[in-house]
């Protein structure tokens, strides 16, 4: 079986994104997203490469909300990863922190 993740940005004439677009191969429709954030693990180079893109759009209350999320996200994935939640809490008030610092 073989699964793909499409991601189609629109730009606009100054090559700033203005939509974005994802679908699942197996979904019927594509879905608007203002924003996202990708790591991909380069096993020969010992090395993560990383594409992050928003919308003209996306607000910065909206990009902290994202960051937020996208944090306590990478929390529960690194705790899983390695089998312990201890880091969970870590990366919850790490994140939880930046929220109170912004607002």
């Amino acid at each position: 079986m073989k699964n793909q993740i499409i991601i189609d940005v629109e730009l606009d004439n100054e090559k700033i994104p203005e939509k974005i677009f994802w679908a699942a191969s197996q979904a019927e429709q594509a879905h608007e997203t203002r924003a996202f954030f990708l790591s991909i693990f380069d096993p020969k180079a010992k090395d993560t490469l990383k594409i992050d893109l928003w919308t003209k759009e996306m607000s910065v209350q909206d990009m902290m909300v994202f960051m937020h999320n996208t944090l306590k996200a990478m929390g529960r994935s690194y705790a899983k990863a390695i089998g312990s939640g201890d880091v969970v809490t870590k990366f919850d008030d790490f994140a939880n922190g930046l929220l109170a610092q912004k607002r």
